[in-house]
């Protein structure tokens, strides 16, 4: 693996403005803004006062069995689920970095309606659009790439 990518708070801010831009520019606005724990707590508190929108919830969602062993499983659980408007209808499910998705997957099989962004996506972003018509990012790294937050 590469040399991790040490990000400042400017390239935080830098990519939170990019996708403030990208929802104004889609005309989509949404109602509720949910974190996805722990990454997404940041950005969605960020995108909440660009956006002015103060219905912020989170959601817990991990591949992790535990914070002791670190055993990972296939697909992510969620935890902590709160309660949201119907399929999740005008709600923003805010995540740090995609790598798989998996996470965004899971959330969207329970709230079909949502839609998601993320700060950094790591994947080939050739296709994204087609494949992840609900989601949107700020900036794409390559995957062999370890992105270390400012808050990390």
């Amino acid at each position: 693996m590469s040399d991790a990518i040490k990000l400042t708070w400017h390239d935080i801010h830098a990519a939170v403005d990019g996708l403030v831009a990208r929802i104004k520019f889609k005309g989509w606005k949404p109602l509720v803004i949910v974190g996805i724990a722990r990454g997404g707590l940041i950005p969605a508190t960020f995108l909440s006062h660009r956006l002015g929108i103060r219905d912020i919830r989170l959601v817990q969602c991990s591949k992790y069995k535990d914070d002791v062993d670190h055993n990972k499983q296939d697909l992510p659980t969620i935890k902590n689920v709160p309660d949201l408007p119907e399929r999740g209808s005008r709600c923003l499910f805010v995540d740090d970095v995609v790598e798989s998705c998996s996470t965004f997957y899971v959330c969207s099989d329970r709230w079909p309606l949502a839609r998601q962004a993320t700060l950094f996506m790591k994947k080939d972003h050739r296709d994204a659009e087609k494949l992840y018509p609900n989601m949107i990012w700020a900036q794409c790294y390559p995957p062999d790439r370890w992105l270390q937050f400012p808050w990390e």
